[in-house]
């Protein structure tokens, strides 16, 4: 009887996680407020309700300016009854400075960084043998903003990995990637552009986020302030009570380009996302590595993210991990460019 119990106990087992949902489809989706994983009628219903309680979720936010209103209910209508969303999300103004590059329809910007010599032990990037070290770095570009979703989707031909908490809005950083999914993506963008992309090294994201040749010498990217530059554990929107009592424990990205920008024009160098950072053996200037040489099977990241507090969204410092195909739920990635590849 015994034997007949526990035959019984493991396919029931193995039944109920054959009908579990997949786990990306269990992530809500845009305008799914009530997170039933569909979007309807009943979504309108608790949207309104939620305003009128004065207790939205950041799933309420329906086009991302941080705010709950009206807008959001006219917006979510307006989806139910065309099936598309014809909203605008919020990107950052780009300057005339910045190079626009399009990929399958999605456009990003590439500002330029005017090389100089940077100091990597006065910054705290100590990659060098002697704290006198000085680099010589040549002209490159950085990318304006962390890369989003729509720009992950747009290059990989696939849903980008995003918040366990919700689909994110395409104007969010892409996260909860590895170093070398960061890598793939680099790839095929270099393909469908004819480019070549790269992860920044260590000294040209340091050199970038410390404004390089107009450095101020801030603490944080762009200000001694840091909610003036970044979005970290002590500062984003409390909107979430609905998803604390779902996942507990996670966490969810912002916008790009809402807070204050560095000298170069660059957003959120501290904060929001922590960034990965190209490999080196020898780990400075504008040497990088495209592949992972078997001595250096770890990963480095730089910025601070949503869970990091002020010491953590500081420019100088960064994080290590063991593996290169480990996913973190803070880690994104920006992409840099050498402006000599452009004339080759």
């Amino acid at each position: 009887m015994k034997r007949i119990n526990y035959f019984f106990s493991v396919v029931l087992m193995l039944t109920a996680f054959s009908l579990m949902p997949d786990r990306a489809d269990a992530i809500p989706q845009y305008g799914d407020v009530d997170m039933n994983m569909d979007v309807e009628i009943a979504d309108v219903v608790r949207l309104i309700d939620d305003i009128i309680s004065g207790e939205p979720t950041i799933m309420d936010d329906i086009d991302g300016d941080l705010n709950v209103n009206i807008t959001d209910v006219i917006i979510l209508i307006d989806y139910l009854m065309t099936g598309q969303w014809t909203f605008n999300l919020y990107y950052p103004p780009v300057p005339d400075s910045a190079m626009v590059v399009t990929v399958n329809g999605v456009s990003f910007a590439m500002m330029p960084v005017k090389g100089g010599v940077f100091y990597p032990y006065k910054h705290g990037f100590g990659d060098h043998s002697e704290t006198n070290t000085q680099v010589t770095l040549s002209d490159f570009y950085i990318g304006m903003t962390e890369v989003t979703v729509d720009l992950w989707e747009a290059v990989m031909g696939s849903r980008a990995s995003c918040s366990l908490r919700y689909w994110a809005k395409p104007n969010e950083p892409v996260v909860f990637v590895s170093w070398w999914q960061c890598k793939e993506f680099i790839d095929k963008l270099n393909e469908l552009t004819g480019m070549e992309f790269h992860l920044p090294t260590t000294d040209q994201w340091g050199y970038a986020a410390t404004g390089g040749l107009w450095s101020h010498d801030y603490r944080y990217a762009g200000s001694n302030e840091l909610d003036e530059v970044a979005w970290h554990s002590s500062n984003t929107p409390l909107l979430h009570q609905r998803y604390d009592e779902k996942w507990p424990g996670h966490g969810y990205t912002m916008p790009v380009g809402l807070k204050k920008p560095n000298e170069l024009g660059l957003y959120d160098m501290s904060g929001n996302m922590m960034e990965f950072l190209a490999m080196s053996n020898r780990g400075w200037g504008d040497t990088y590595t495209e592949d992972v040489p078997s001595d250096y099977r770890f990963a480095e990241a730089a910025g601070g993210g949503l869970f990091s507090d002020t010491m953590f969204c500081e420019v100088y410092e960064r994080k290590t991990f063991k593996n290169v195909n480990l996913t973190h739920t803070d880690c994104g990635l920006r992409l840099a460019l050498q402006a000599s590849s452009l004339n080759r």
